[in-house]
């Protein structure tokens, strides 16, 4: 008996899909047993058992995980979590993961499993096929589900069946939500608030004070938990869906460390954060700063610059907060066109901008990280003197050289 889990969203139309899949795995064979939480008439977590507790023990019994994927805008942390614990390498019972897409896209991670496209009937017959007839499909045995020939005619009915069962769940209505931009939920303990409210200071001259307030203000990014990613919010920071307990801290060194020290903004994207917040609880006014930081998605390649602004907050008795945090993405680094400004003006600057990114890039890869100040002063540069510069890179050998050259600017 193979012993297969389905894990999906408990959202339409995942769990209807799952439970067609279900009742089609038992007409193609007997020898498997189900575990799928969404349906009463197959096995799930059991009453009176913790839900972590019930779930790690039948995935370290499973021999195949078949997850059903639907799309990007909702949090998959705790499918993925499901994953991870069923092809733990410490397990004793090895497990094959399966990946069906409903819509034809899967996680980035997953792309080395065996992936179904839903949407393609090649696709579904190709897995009935491997899922009756292959020995290795199941990980614990060496033998194949059944005794069926893989021309024979039942594997194709059942794969024709399966795949018109699952169509109507293949289409994306026309009426479905779509995120233009992302988002973050973030929790700040009552404790954290006390220290914000304590600040004598807005946390964005701290990039000015000494060292240890800004490291004081950084481990108060700690306490500050990621509860919901929305649309594109964590795939900012190269997440896919909301992994548990996930902090601002985390976010701000997985950015630090992918970016090196190559930040290109003028003040530290979660110090500005930081001072939002800190405007919220001590009831100052808010003070937009348009300083965008790159975006991770896609590996850093998409060329996407975001700018965080927190759009709503909640506020408990208990002293508690949660900010819900718009992540909005542009394809430029320069600010949004205010009302009256000419769009020429603005192409001019971000086409400045945009040299003052590639002479900063340059910088850093000839000469090294510079101190704060020199980049102050490059950024300054009329776009005239940063061509200049461009070339006059090319015979620096130290940051002293980069400092007489503008010196005489």
């Amino acid at each position: 008996m193979q012993k297969i889990f389905i894990s999906h969203k408990f959202l339409s139309p995942d769990m209807e899909a799952a439970r067609k899949l279900a009742n089609r795995l038992k007409i193609i064979s007997e020898e498997i047993d189900i575990f799928l939480a969404s349906d009463p008439d197959f096995e799930g977590p059991r009453i009176g058992r913790s839900i972590n507790e019930s779930l790690r023990s039948v995935l370290g019994q499973v021999s195949l995980v078949i997850l059903i994927y639907s799309d990007t805008e909702h949090d998959w942390g705790w499918c993925m979590w499901e994953c991870g614990v069923a092809t733990d390498p410490n397990d004793e019972t090895p497990t094959n993961v399966v990946i069906l897409s409903l819509r034809g896209r899967v996680p980035r991670q997953y792309q080395n499993y065996l992936i179904v496209d839903a949407t393609k009937e090649e696709s579904i017959q190709n897995f009935v096929k491997q899922l009756c007839t292959d020995e290795t499909f199941f990980p614990n045995v060496e033998h194949a589900l059944t005794n069926r020939n893989p021309n024979d005619v039942f594997i194709k009915e059942q794969a024709q069946l399966l795949s018109q069962e699952l169509k109507p769940y293949t289409v994306i209505s026309e009426r479905e939500e779509v995120q233009r931009w992302g988002g973050i939920s973030l929790y700040v303990g009552s404790s954290t608030i006390q220290k914000l409210k304590n600040l004598k200071s807005s946390p964005l001259e701290a990039q000015d004070q000494d060292i240890n307030l800004i490291n004081e203000l950084n481990q108060l990014t700690e306490n500050m938990v990621v509860t919901k990613s929305v649309g594109w919010g964590l795939s900012h920071f190269d997440y896919e869906g909301a992994p548990p307990d996930i902090t601002l801290a985390d976010l701000r060194k997985r950015w630090e460390e992918s970016r090196g020290e190559n930040r290109l903004q003028n003040k530290p994207w979660t110090l500005i954060i930081l001072d939002e917040i800190w405007r919220i609880v001590t009831s100052r006014p808010t003070k937009l700063t348009w300083d965008p930081f790159l975006s991770m998605r896609d590996g850093g390649r998409g060329g996407l610059w975001v700018y965080p602004i927190i759009y709503r907050y909640t506020s408990h008795s208990e002293g508690h907060y949660e900010f819900d945090l718009l992540i909005i993405q542009t394809l430029e680094p320069g600010t949004p066109l205010p009302f009256g400004v000419d769009s020429h003006d603005i192409k001019e600057e971000g086409r400045r901008e945009g040299k003052v990114t590639l002479i900063l890039r340059l910088i850093n890869r000839r000469l090294g990280h510079v101190p704060q100040t020199i980049e102050k002063q490059v950024r300054q540069l009329p776009i005239e003197l940063l061509e200049n510069l461009g070339e006059a890179l090319l015979d620096f050998d130290s940051e002293s050289d980069l400092s007489n050259w503008l010196s005489h600017r």
